[in-house]
């Protein structure tokens, strides 16, 4: 699988997470949340040297961003959130942590977000 082919599964996976969610496999001009925006982690790529040669651990930061509202409703939403993406990865991506949440600004809106780490391993291929 390469690098595009990962990250689309990732995203296809993710639209498991909940019907109204937006994801964007890359940065977008402006978002529309609720949303999940893919981007390499860092490092994005590690070998794993306990298996055999050409075999990769590669590693994405989920931004998970939800609508402004009220402190409460925004951070209900964001863990509804945090949890729902957890169990749509479950079983085909490790979470690996998941950031203090912080005021992701868009436009002239600052919104609820947090970084989700996930990782999983593949054979890189130009396939």
């Amino acid at each position: 699988m390469n690098l595009s082919q990962q990250r689309a599964d990732l995203a296809e996976t993710l639209k498991n997470a909940a019907a109204d969610l937006t994801i964007n496999p890359y940065v977008p001009e402006m978002i529309s949340p609720p949303a999940i925006i893919i981007e390499p982690s860092d490092p994005y790529l590690t070998i794993d040297e306990d298996t055999p040669f050409g075999h990769w651990t590669i590693a994405y930061d989920l931004l998970a961003v939800v609508e402004v509202g009220t402190n409460e409703k925004a951070t209900e939403d964001l863990d509804n959130l945090i949890t729902a993406v957890a169990a749509a990865l479950k079983g085909a991506y490790a979470v690996s942590k998941v950031s203090q949440p912080f005021g992701y600004q868009s436009n002239t809106a600052v919104h609820l977000a947090t970084t989700i780490t996930v990782t999983d391993t593949t054979d890189l291929t130009t396939e």
